[in-house]
């Protein structure tokens, strides 16, 4: 029977400490050990498996560490390694994994990515959020990812660099201290963007005219007007844009964005004006929430401007552009003296 198995799951078996054991299933499709709070580490008979497609060690808290033979794994499509703090790296023979589609190591121990990680040329996601032990540079071989769409560094406190992406991916989300991201014009297949809360960044270097869709930058606390590129220029065809956090932002100019649906602008303090809201035609929602310097939105006039919620903007004085809105929320606007709203009948 045991040859012939193709799934096993032994989850949350809190006193499994070793696999010495699966030498003897060598027609495994499927291994899932999750939390399997106790195990140590995977023994090298691992590598005989090569049929496994998918292999979850998330939440095993107690590993320490994975075979080289990990890269005889030549079917492997899918890693997790989802919350595993005292793993701290991973091996060079994961390169190997030619057929690798989806690695996941957020919330790990993981302090650098291996250079072999470049020879994954089946990667399509990336996922690494919360690696608080990640550090330094990332592996410059990662523009080699020619396949790679989803790339999540997200709270990587430690992460110094991005080096230079492949142009293939279509969700974006960092944060890192380096104090500029590498050059994102390439990136032409772009849907999703969120940087946040980068604490260094001064600029964010120049982005394609064809992002698509959707765009969340969060905090990219250096970033001044007058330093965002000439080649911004191009209207894109962004319809969700999310700016969370950026405090030193003093005028967010959405003019560029034509297809805007929906707009959310959270905790920018010094915000002072959103510039080219009054020309959004197809704008269907707007939040500001936290945007104590704003004084005036001017909203368009649009009759697909359905929904606008306003909250904790203590200078907000005035409101214009309410003709169409379906639903109007406004808590704790104290300064507020005028509402342009339509007159009846």
């Amino acid at each position: 029977m045991a040859k012939k198995l193709k799934f096993l799951y032994l989850t949350a078996c809190e006193y499994l400490e070793n696999t010495d054991f699966l030498s003897a299933f060598e027609s495994l499709e499927v291994l899932n050990l999750h939390r399997c709070s106790r195990l140590q580490q995977i023994d090298s008979s691992i590598g005989g498996m090569k049929a496994l497609l998918r292999l979850d060690l998330s939440y095993c808290e107690s590993l320490t560490k994975l075979p080289e033979e990990i890269g005889e794994l030549k079917a492997l499509e899918e890693l997790r390694l989802y919350n595993t703090p005292k793993l701290s790296a991973l091996p060079e023979s994961i390169g190997s994994l030619q057929n690798l589609e989806i690695l996941i190591i957020s919330e790990s121990g993981i302090e650098e990515l291996p250079d072999g990680i470049g020879r994954l040329k089946k990667l399509r996601e990336l996922h690494a959020s919360f690696c608080k032990k990640l550090k330094g540079e990332m592996p410059e071989s990662m523009c080699n990812l020619s396949s790679l769409q989803r790339l999540d560094f997200r709270g990587c406190d430690k992460l110094q660099s991005l080096p230079d992406l492949p142009s293939s991916l279509t969700y974006l989300t960092v944060k890192c201290q380096s104090r500029k991201l590498p050059s994102l014009s390439h990136l032409t297949c772009l849907k999703e963007l969120q940087v946040c809360y980068c604490e260094f960044l001064e600029c964010i270097q120049e982005l394609p005219s064809t992002l698509l869709k959707n765009s969340e930058c969060s905090q990219p606390t250096g970033v001044e007007e007058s330093e965002l590129p000439q080649s911004l220029n191009t209207p894109f065809k962004l319809e969700i844009l999310r700016v969370y956090g950026c405090k030193s932002i003093e005028i967010l100019d959405v003019s560029l964005f034509i297809h805007l649906r929906t707009l959310s602008v959270y905790g920018c303090w010094n915000l002072l004006e959103v510039r080219g809201l009054d020309k959004m035609k197809y704008l269907e929602s707007l939040t500001v929430e936290f945007c104590d310097s704003v004084e005036r939105l001017e909203l368009p006039k649009s009759e697909g401007l359905k929904v606008v919620d306003v909250q904790d903007c203590e200078n907000l004085v005035e409101i214009q552009g309410l003709d169409c809105l379906e639903n109007l929320s406004i808590h704790r606007c104290a300064s507020i003296e005028r509402l342009d709203l339509p007159k009846s009948g």
